[in-house]
C-alpha cells in the first residue's frame, strides 16, 4: 500500500482506477493499493458462520427488545475492550453462544429496581428454555465481580440480593443457562438504590 500526494494531480480520491488502482482515505492518510477481488470460496463453514450472524441480526429486530435493554446493551458494548455498538455486541454474544454449540435464548424484558429498603431486584423474562439463570453484579460496569441465582417463575427468573446498597448504583447483567452451558446473556442494567 502505497501513501499518496495529491493523487491523480488532484487533491483526493476515492475508488478504483480502471481495474488496476483502488484509491483511498486510511487514518487520515490518502493510500493506493492494486485493485483485488476479494477471495470468496463460500466454504460450509461460511455459511454456518453467516447463518448464526443472520439469525443474531433477526434475533435484536424481533425478540421485543425494549428501550431499556437497547440501552443495557449500549452499556455493555462501551465497556468491551472492542469498540463496538450495543447492536454489534448482541450479535456478538449470540454468535459467541451459536459457535459453542448452543441455541441462543437471548432474554429479553430484563431490569433492575430499587425496593426501597437499600436492597434492588434483578428480573429477566425467557421463552421456556432455561433451567437456570444467575445475575452478575456490582458497583461499576467494569467490575461485575457478585453473582447471586435467580429462581423462575412462569418463565421469569428474579433475585433479591441479599447484600444492602442504599445509595449505591447498581449494574449488572444477567445469564441464562441450559444444561449448565450459558444459552443466552442480558445487556448491564443500572438502578440507584435509595437511601430508606
Amino acid at each position: 500500500m502505497a501513501k499518496v500526494k495529491a493523487p491523480c494531480f488532484s487533491f483526493g480520491a476515492r475508488g478504483q482506477l480502471g481495474k488496476a488502482l483502488v484509491y483511498f482515505p486510511w487514518k487520515g492518510i490518502d493510500c493506493v493499493r492494486e485493485y483485488v477481488i476479494p477471495s470468496n470460496p463460500n466454504t460450509a463453514d461460511q455459511q454456518t458462520q453467516r447463518g448464526y450472524l443472520g439469525a443474531a441480526v433477526d434475533a435484536y429486530h424481533t425478540i421485543g427488545l425494549d428501550a431499556v435493554d437497547v440501552a443495557a446493551w449500549n452499556r455493555a458494548a462501551l465497556h468491551d475492550p472492542r469498540p463496538m455498538s450495543g447492536f454489534n455486541k448482541f450479535c456478538s454474544d449470540m454468535v459467541a453462544i451459536a459457535v459453542a454449540g448452543e441455541t441462543p435464548d437471548m432474554g429479553f424484558d430484563g431490569s433492575l429496581a430499587d425496593d426501597a429498603d437499600g436492597t434492588f431486584t434483578a428480573s429477566i423474562e425467557e421463552d421456556g428454555a432455561a433451567d437456570a439463570a444467575d445475575l452478575i453484579w456490582g458497583v461499576s460496569p467494569t467490575s461485575l465481580i457478585n453473582t447471586d441465582a435467580m429462581a423462575e417463575t412462569a418463565d421469569v427468573w428474579d433475585v433479591s440480593p441479599a447484600d444492602s446498597v442504599p445509595g449505591q448504583t447498581i449494574f449488572g447483567r444477567m445469564v441464562i443457562k441450559a444444561s449448565g452451558e450459558v444459552i443466552g446473556r442480558t445487556g448491564i442494567f443500572t438502578v440507584k438504590v435509595a437511601v430508606p
